[in-house]
């Protein structure tokens, strides 16, 4: 039952529902970024089947677990220092956000964002 509450509270769902257009709009292309993202999942889920056995269910999950949290910690972090936010405001209400990143902040949260998606696929995945 806690192996559940943690896979639902992992934040993959929303990477997988939305990461096209969080992606595109921060590096432009949507459609790539969703493949690059799936491709990673599909292919980091073929050797969880071997190292299961191998290393341990425990060891596997923690491990992972720990590199979940250092791939979101870093993709966070570069978002924070890398990315601006544009808003459009009017009488006081925020009508529109608009994400602007550079190329090198964006290409880094996709890489630390694929590394979340391989420790999740490899554990929980």
């Amino acid at each position: 039952m806690g192996i559940h509450v943690f896979l639902q509270t992992s934040g993959i769902s929303p990477i997988f529902a939305y990461g096209g257009i969080i992606f595109q709009s921060v590096l432009g292309s949507g459609i790539i970024s969703l493949l690059i993202l799936s491709g990673a999942n599909m292919l980091s889920t073929i050797p969880a089947l071997f190292l299961f056995d191998r290393v341990g269910r425990r060891n596997l999950l923690i491990f992972c677990g720990l590199g979940m949290v250092v791939g979101h910690l870093v993709a966070a972090t570069v978002f924070l220092t890398g990315c601006n936010v544009a808003k459009t405001v009017i009488n006081n209400i925020i009508v529109n956000e608009e994400v602007k990143c550079g190329t090198t902040a964006g290409i880094w949260m996709l890489i630390f964002t694929v590394i979340y998606i391989i420790c999740f696929a490899l554990s929980w995945g």
